[in-house]
C-alpha cells in the first residue's frame, strides 16, 4: 500500500491569526478533516495493525480465527505545502468562488477546491519531482 499524505515535515501555514476564523477557514478545515485526516487515520491504523501482527506468533496469525497479514507501507509526503502553492494560483479561481475564499486566510479550502489547469500542473510537477527523489525507495517497494 502506498500512502500519500500532507507534508509532515512542515509546520501548518494557517492558524497564525488571532482573529476568529472566517467561514471559508472553517469550511477548509472541515473538508481537510473529511479527506486528509481520514487518510492519516487509515495510515495510522495500518501501522498499528502491522505492529500488532508482528507481536503475534505466525501459528496464531493464520489459524482460521485470525486471518490477517502484514501489509507493506510506503508513505510519501509532498516536499512543499500544498496550501502555499494554492495561494500562488488564487487568481485562477473562478470569480464566484473568489468572493468567498480569501487568499490570505483560506489556503486550506483553496487547495481543496482549486482544480484549475496551472495549479494542477504545479502539483503534478511537484509529485513527479518528489517521486524522482524517492525513486529507489519506490522501486524497492514494488520489488517486494
Amino acid at each position: 500500500m502506498i500512502g500519500v499524505s500532507g507534508n509532515r515535515s512542515k509546520t501548518p501555514v494557517e492558524n497564525t491569526v488571532a482573529a476568529a476564523p472566517s467561514i471559508s477557514q472553517i469550511m477548509g478545515h472541515m473538508l481537510n478533516s473529511a479527506f486528509v485526516d481520514t487518510l492519516e487515520n487509515d495510515l495510522e491504523f495500518l501501522r498499528d495493525m502491522n505492529e500488532v501482527l508482528n507481536q503475534l506468533p505466525r501459528g496464531i496469525r493464520n489459524n482460521g480465527k485470525i486471518s490477517a497479514q502484514y501489509i507493506e507501507l510506503l508513505e510519501i509526503s509532498p516536499s512543499k505545502e500544498i496550501n502555499t502553492i494554492a495561494t500562488q494560483f488564487y487568481d485562477e479561481l473562478p470569480k464566484q468562488m473568489a468572493k468567498h475564499i480569501k487568499p490570505d486566510s483560506s489556503s486550506t479550502l483553496l487547495s481543496l477546491v482549486l482544480f484549475e489547469k496551472e495549479f494542477c500542473s504545479a502539483l503534478r510537477e511537484m509529485g513527479y519531482e518528489d517521486a524522482l527523489s524517492k525513486e529507489s525507495e519506490i522501486r524497492q517497494f514494488f520489488r517486494k
